[in-house]
């Protein structure tokens, strides 16, 4: 028998230190995206790459994580700004 407890479990199935949660639409409801990122700049260009090839399904960034599988951070607010500063982030 298994003696894995709940605390155990993972709490995202990769070991980088960023993770994001990208929420968008699919045909009768919506779904989610990923980004992930072992910095800040490939967290970023992750972000992006998947906002681009979600921009036709509204794409919105709902959850950014700093430490994922330890006890992890909400960074959604900060990753937004910086998002804001740089328009290449951010879908129109």
């Amino acid at each position: 028998m298994n003696n894995l407890k709940l605390t155990d479990l993972r709490k995202v199935n990769h070991d980088y230190k960023y993770h994001a949660e990208i929420k968008y639409e699919t045909e009768h409801s919506f779904d989610f995206k990923s980004a992930v990122g072992d910095n800040l700049k490939e967290f970023m260009l992750d972000i992006e790459i998947r906002l681009k090839q979600l921009y036709n399904r509204k794409p919105k960034l709902v959850q950014a994580l700093l430490n994922p599988q330890k006890d992890s951070v909400n960074i959604t607010g900060k990753i937004i700004e910086l998002m804001q500063l740089n328009p290449i982030y951010w879908n129109k």
